[in-house]
């Protein structure tokens, strides 16, 4: 994908130099001055050498906010005027005005801490990238975890191990604690993560020593103690492929089709006993995505909703030959393969689509300071938005040619296009161009050509990540039929592959129409995907109560309840579940509103008989009743 993306852009002229070896430090812990001659001058030396001296002399006691603030307007500046040509140099002041706004929120001693990151350059770089600083992700707490790793560890161990160093960081600034159910994983302390992946090293599948942070997150979080994880490794270490670790686990059938209580639960929730007695779905996944985490392997629980119950199972990343990409096969039975799932970002605790996380495969062939450009290139595009007036050249001369951008679109999406050209898969770029087509910033004809490129880059392999930047750009344009023209192209495109992602176009083109006071077309698409989806697609279920509620407006209620008999008729109860997953089913969802409104028109008989069929009657629940209580549940 990254050669890809290259070929795409290949009208923005980036100089890469310095940035094809990985690991490298990058030139923000350079010395203050240079021996005269050691090294040819560039052109932007003054703005780097003003950079760093104002660092070292904040470090060195200086007055720390009279040094953010220098920082600050030197960001400015370098967001209006550097070339990019220059990545080395965006990079360079973008990570010190990261490090310097993350240290702000710093309770400790902000000196000491930057004196030791800029003595620390890979490691300084690889969190001041990492940490995001939004709610779900404090930097005080990604810091106050450094200075734990400090206390216990020496530098240069931290600084070797850096992307290592800053995934624990961002990770632990909470407890690691996995809910599995009615169960938790809690997992170890930060220390004790830092000690297990650098002592068994060798053991490990993917060496922290080189994997880029966005991998590594998870990989450093499992919710088991370290006994689990040493017993993990001994008996899993040297097993690439995680995938059998998932069905090994026995199915726990007395739960899941009696409602009885888990045996794991009974006797303990840990590896040793999901291994010995079993477990459900959650379970499985649970197991086997800590031990691909044991044995060095990035791994994440997914799930999903299909039309029947909602289901856990298995994504991790998989290496075939040279090629390296997140798996989501293990546990994802028929029912699910076309079924978008979801994981827990193991930094903030958001919840994202797999298809999301399937790009981070993408970073482990780009080099960090590459990725970290890239990067700082979206930080220019916000930045150059929010930038009135002509920055103050904060007393240095500049003799090379300079950008002179505006906050003008153009000159944001080509930072975004630099960007993208270092690092295809980089989410933050992507997102912002989806907050730009929302705020109806892009022309018609911007938003046609980066959505071919999308398409291009990410549209068959990443589905789900791709539909989710597509449907602002179309939902903003403003001409309806070409707009409705989109819609039908993409959902042509999904209607065989991926049939939840279908209903979803199907229902944003409904509510365009309805906006565009088209209401038979709206209740077109929503009845089409109500109707062909309602046994495939949990969306199916959100676009038959649109159905009723315009035909609520319409005071057609009798319409309402034929469209619930129609959907009912097509669909059949899932076999052999419990209860608590039968309810969670477009059938069991469909057939307990299709009984109140059978009520509602009078039809008591036929909508006790649906009850029945739901298992929802009195006579039924009476039985249940019963049941537990001979159970002595």
């Amino acid at each position: 994908m990254h050669r890809a993306a290259t070929l795409l852009f290949a009208a923005t002229t980036i100089t890469v130099a310095g940035f094809a070896a990985q690991p490298a430090p990058t030139p923000a812990v350079a010395p203050p001055t240079q021996p005269a001659g050691s090294t040819p001058a560039k052109p932007f030396d003054a703005l780097t050498l003003r950079l760093r001296a104002t660092l070292d002399q904040a470090a060195a006691g200086g007055d720390f906010a009279a040094a953010a603030a220098t920082v600050g307007g030197l960001w400015d500046w370098t967001c209006v005027n550097v070339p990019a040509d220059q990545p080395e140099v965006i990079l360079e002041v973008a990570s010190a005005q990261r490090m310097m706004g993350h240290l702000a929120k710093y309770t400790g001693d902000r000196k000491a801490l930057l004196a030791f990151l800029r003595a620390s350059p890979r490691l300084a770089n690889a969190l001041a990238f990492q940490i995001s600083g939004n709610d779900a992700d404090e930097p005080a707490g990604a810091l106050a975890v450094l200075d734990t790793l400090r206390a216990k560890f020496p530098a240069a161990q931290l600084e070797s191990f850096a992307n290592l160093t800053a995934a624990i960081c961002v990770v632990y600034d909470k407890p690691v604690v996995k809910q599995v159910n009615e169960n938790k994983g809690e997992g170890v302390s930060a220390a004790e993560a830092f000690q297990f992946y650098t002592t068994f090293e060798s053991r490990m599948v993917f060496p922290p020593r080189t994997m880029p942070v966005e991998l590594l997150v998870y990989t450093v979080d499992p919710g088991a103690k370290l006994d689990e994880l040493a017993w993990a490794l001994n008996r899993y270490g040297g097993q690439r492929d995680v995938a059998p670790r998932y069905s090994e686990i026995s199915y726990d059938n007395d739960h899941f089709k009696r409602g009885k209580e888990k045996k794991v639960t009974t006797e303990g929730f840990n590896l040793f006993n999901i291994k010995k007695y079993g477990g459900i779905c959650a379970d499985q996944a649970h197991f086997s995505s800590t031990v691909g985490k044991a044995i060095g392997v990035p791994a994440a629980v997914a799930a999903g909703q299909g039309s029947g119950v909602a289901h856990a199972w298995l994504g991790y990343l998989k290496k075939q030959g040279r090629r390296v990409e997140w798996n989501f096969d293990a546990g994802r039975y028929n029912e699910y393969e076309d079924i978008r799932g979801t994981v827990t970002d193991p930094q903030t605790g958001a919840q994202m689509p797999d298809g999301t996380l399937a790009l981070t495969a993408e970073s482990i062939d780009v080099p960090d300071a590459a990725r970290q450009a890239s990067t700082a290139f979206v930080d220019a595009a916000l930045r150059l938005r929010k930038i009135t007036g002509i920055p103050a050249p904060m007393g240095i001369e500049i003799a090379a040619k300079l950008a002179a951008r505006s906050g003008s679109a153009d000159d944001r999406l080509a930072l975004l296009q630099a960007g993208l050209t270092l690092y295809s898969a980089n989410h933050s770029a992507w997102n912002t161009l989806r907050a730009m087509a929302s705020a109806k910033e892009l022309s018609l004809e911007q938003k046609k050509a980066w959505a071919a490129s999308l398409q291009r880059l990410c549209g068959e392999r990443y589905p789900d990540f791709t539909l989710a930047v597509l449907i602002p750009m179309v939902s903003t344009i403003d001409d309806v039929a070409q707009q409705g023209a989109m819609w039908e192209a993409i959902y042509k495109g999904l209607r065989f592959s991926r049939p939840d992602l279908a209903a979803e176009v199907l229902i944003e083109e409904g509510k365009m129409w309805d906006k565009a006071d088209a209401p038979d077309k709206a209740y077109n698409c929503f009845t089409s995907a109500a109707y062909q989806f309602i046994s495939k697609s949990p969306a199916s279920v959100e676009a038959l109560e649109r159905c009723e509620t315009m035909l609520q407006k319409r005071h057609a209620q009798g319409e309402v309840l034929t469209i619930y008999a129609n959907a009912w008729k097509r669909l059949a109860k899932p076999k052999d579940m419990a209860r608590e997953f039968l309810a969670q089913s477009n059938w069991h969802r469909v057939g307990t509103r299709y009984a109140e409104l059978l009520d509602a028109d009078g039809q008591g008989r036929k909508a006790e008989q649906v009850r029945k069929a739901l298992g929802e009657d009195q006579q039924s629940i009476d039985r249940r009743d019963r049941q537990q209580q001979k159970d002595g549940r």
